[in-house]
């Protein structure tokens, strides 16, 4: 183990000994992906014409890894408080495949967020009780309270004991759910999951409650019971309105990580991996052939590796075997296709271990369009692919909701960039006039994936000069 401070990590972690610790490490890893090399030293001895002998070490590398941020690199270890871990230290070590989140989610307790003052600075009246994360992460919210001077829990579901009726979840905040198992007292709690930043917008968890009158005197007070489960240790609690808040940061314990122990991510025989998957042609004519590529690796051995294809209107998959070309390449080829279609893939090793691209599919998968319009000139093309299911969710949702919606976006006709995010780009004052993203002219904001960006950025707008289109050159993007 390299430590920064040597004293300090012991302390935090009795398991590790003098001996498993190397120390001062006086350098820093870079936050956006930096190349770590395992090397062990070789003596060269060497005699020249003179009869002199000198010494040379060379230091052969052993691994080595070039860590991303994101993307396929997971999500919580780029100050989440996971760490990343590799999976199988048998399998190649430079592929973001065989490296995993740490699991930190059992180690923070519960503890108390809370806030007690006046109502006294806000407007439009104090009717709803609010939950926010101050960035991408998950917790356990429980045993909510609003009171006014000491008075009756104004939340009516506030112990989450059976259900989370009477709670909405907008934006990045929608993929909130129920935990029926575990909470600060009593079985039953908030799993609230926040993909970015909340906003008083459409970002957020709320409840209605009945109004809080404005004071200067009475004193209103808010407070949950939390529990940290990854990402963001940042939270607001607070009342429509701005009347009150109550900030917190609810990650209790400094002893993240598993230095001097197994890796939580470690697995005896690990699944394949399923690395730089793409097609060819990128933009297909109708009925044209198109290859699926992809590198896959496993040490025990595959059994078989499945191409499954189905087309954008219809849940009805095919498949097709992907057969080894050469040097664990695998590729397979469409039949004759037209219009939208969607494909992921699915490689068993011998032992039966599966892994999927994207691996969380068929919830994610790769969008594939024949036929598409080539515009001639010198300005940029972009494409953004979105599937049938997910333009509907687009459309039906919040206007401003930040949760970023699946796509694979195509630059040119060579680049190809698969589980993008995609949302809409524009202010509260035109925003709501747009219908759908495929609809009336509207503002586009791509997200590439951290490990995959787009000409060295994370993101791109697409948008009409002017505000909401208002320069009258007509030019747009």
């Amino acid at each position: 183990m390299v430590a920064k401070q040597t004293t300090r990590l012991a302390s935090n972690y009795p398991g590790l000994t003098a001996a498993r610790l190397v120390g001062e490490f006086s350098g820093s890893l870079a936050g956006q992906g930096e190349r770590l090399m395992l090397t062990k030293p070789d003596f060269v001895t060497q005699t020249n014409k003179s009869g002199k002998v000198s010494t040379n070490i060379l230091h052969v590398v052993v691994d080595e890894v070039t860590y991303g941020t994101g993307g396929r690199w997971g999500k919580w270890a780029d100050g989440g408080g996971s760490s990343l871990e590799r999976r199988d230290p048998f399998v190649d070590g430079r592929s973001a495949a065989n490296w995993s989140d740490s699991d930190e989610s059992q180690k923070s307790p519960w503890i108390t967020v809370e806030a007690t003052g006046p109502t006294d600075l806000g407007n439009t009246g104090a009717d709803a009780f609010q939950i926010l994360t101050v960035g991408p992460g998950e917790c356990l919210i429980d045993d909510i309270e609003v009171r006014v001077a000491g008075g009756t829990n104004r939340v009516i579901n506030h112990n989450f004991n059976t259900s989370i009726t009477n709670w909405t979840f907008q934006g990045n905040h929608a993929g909130s759910s129920w935990e029926p198992i575990e909470g600060a007292s009593t079985p039953g709690s908030l799993h609230l999951r926040a993909t970015g930043a909340g906003t008083t917008g459409p970002n957020r968890a709320f409840t209605k409650i009945a109004s809080i009158p404005a004071s200067t005197t009475a004193n209103t007070t808010l407070r949950a019971r939390v529990r940290w489960l990854k990402g963001t240790p940042n939270l607001l609690l607070r009342l429509k309105g701005n009347y009150l808040e109550a900030p917190g940061t609810i990650l209790a314990t400094a002893t993240l990580g598993s230095p001097g122990a197994p890796n939580t991510a470690y697995q005896t025989h690990s699944a394949p991996i399923i690395s730089e998957v793409s097609h060819f042609p990128v933009l297909p004519h109708a009925n044209e052939v198109v290859r699926i590529t992809a590198r896959i690796q496993d040490r025990a051995g595959l059994d078989i590796v499945t191409l499954w294809y189905h087309p954008d209107s219809t849940a009805n998959y095919n498949s097709v075997l992907m057969t080894n070309a050469s040097a664990g390449w695998f590729s397979a080829e469409l039949p004759a296709l037209t219009g939208f279609q969607q494909f992921f893939i699915v490689a068993t090793n011998a032992l039966g271990s599966r892994a999927s691209f994207p691996d969380d599919a068929p919830s994610r998968e790769c969008n594939l369009r024949y036929g598409e319009t080539s515009v001639s000139g010198a300005l940029g093309q972009y494409h953004l692919w979105v599937s049938k299911t997910n333009v509907t969710r687009w459309t039906r949702r919040a206007k401003l909701a930040n949760d970023l919606i699946d796509t694979t976006f195509v630059y040119g006709s060579n680049r190809v960039i698969y589980n993008a995010g995609s949302q809409y780009s524009g202010s509260p004052f035109h925003a709501p006039s747009y219908d759908s993203p495929t609809g009336a002219n509207c503002d586009y904001v791509l997200v590439a994936p951290p490990d995959d960006r787009f000409l060295g950025e994370e993101e791109l707008n697409l948008l009409q000069p002017g505000n909401g289109g208002g320069d009258g050159t007509g030019q747009a993007e």
